[in-house]
């Protein structure tokens, strides 16, 4: 781990633990180097990062004080999951990752069926055989592979729009996934939704896709039912 990310860590770790409370300033830079033990530069880059996940409110001649959790980014993993800490229910924060996931996705699989080509589909072929390969293997490559199935169907969409609303989710939806992922049985329902998704999308129909995709959402609501992020 780099040293920026090792120290921003350890700033996101003593906010979840209540060293460092909503609306108090930050240490001093030479004190969250010492703790950290990195240097000051490597603490201001930490503290830059954080600020622009809006952990932190950081105005010109002040030190940073740390924001209110309503107003941090749930983009970012590793801050959605204090966030979810401090607010005391990661687990609704992944039902509600969840309900974003079912509005974009169902409606991104109907505009994928009309427009999807041969190399999106054999794509989607690639990546069902790498989650059929580890079945009973590695949980993160089998959650890559979902994740990169469902962003090829994004790209078929040719919608920038819906693209650009997907992309920050990745890295969340990946840290969901593998927690969820390590279960067979769960591994096993989710290569059979994708493969009914892959035959809908191959046969170019879209009230198919639709169905398929709403279905393959609902097992994953399932499957994440109670998840956190801790």
């Amino acid at each position: 781990m780099k040293a920026p990310d090792r120290a921003r860590g350890e700033i996101l770790e003593a906010i979840a633990a209540g060293e460092l409370v909503v609306g108090d300033p930050l240490p001093s830079e030479a004190h969250l180097a010492e703790r950290c033990g990195v240097s000051r530069l490597t603490v201001r880059e930490a503290v830059s990062t954080l600020a622009a996940a809006g952990v932190l409110d950081v105005q010109q001649g002040r030190r940073g004080r740390i924001a209110p959790p309503e107003r941090w980014s749930v983009l970012d993993p590793a801050v959605l999951a204090v966030r979810a800490r401090l607010t005391g229910d990661t687990a609704a924060v992944v039902a509600e990752l969840m309900d974003a996931r079912r509005v974009l996705e169902v409606g991104i699989a109907r505009l994928a069926a009309p427009r999807i080509t041969e190399a999106h589909l054999e794509s989607l072929r690639r990546q069902i055989e790498i989650m059929e390969a580890e079945v009973d293997g590695d949980a993160e490559r089998t959650a890559r592979a979902d994740v990169a199935f469902h962003e090829v169907i994004v790209d078929a969409a040719a919608n920038p729009y819906l693209t650009g609303a997907f992309a920050p989710l990745q890295e969340v939806l990946l840290s969901v996934r593998v927690r969820t992922s390590t279960p067979r049985p769960v591994r096993v329902a989710a290569i059979g939704w994708h493969r009914t998704l892959l035959d809908a999308l191959a046969a170019r129909d879209a009230d198919a896709a639709e169905r398929a995709m709403s279905g393959h959402m609902e097992q994953t609501a399932a499957a994440t039912d109670g998840v956190s992020l801790d």
